[in-house]
């Protein structure tokens, strides 16, 4: 059984406005997405029913207590060939980005 992480917990239970700000108008806009879509950073949301059914997502993040992520990656270098993805989703992660330049190159490079 994965650990929960105290400080995500307290973060879920008592959303800021910024939060409630990307489930009220991003989340939404997650059904839209078609294809293979990466979900950097993907932590406890969003939810893979939040998706088109018809699209094949992949849940990362660098945390291991997340029981949804099913690749542990770095968005410095992430661990996937060229043009993987038609889609990435990355929700609040470059402000925690040690170069979000480089993570940003990567990702082009898998889209």
């Amino acid at each position: 059984m994965a650990t929960i992480n105290p400080k995500s917990f307290l973060r879920r239970l008592f959303p800021t406005s910024h939060r409630l700000l990307l489930i009220r108008k991003i989340i939404p806009l997650i059904k839209n997405l078609n294809g293979k879509i990466l979900v950097l950073g993907a932590g406890y949301w969003p939810t893979k029913d939040q998706f088109n059914k018809n699209s094949s997502v992949i849940f990362s993040d660098i945390d291991t207590n997340y029981p949804q992520v099913s690749i542990f990656a770095n968005a410095h270098n992430l661990p996937f060939k060229d043009e993987t993805f038609s889609g990435i989703l990355a929700l609040e992660v470059f402000e925690h980005l040690e170069n979000p330049n480089v993570a940003s190159d990567e990702i082009l490079r898998v889209l």
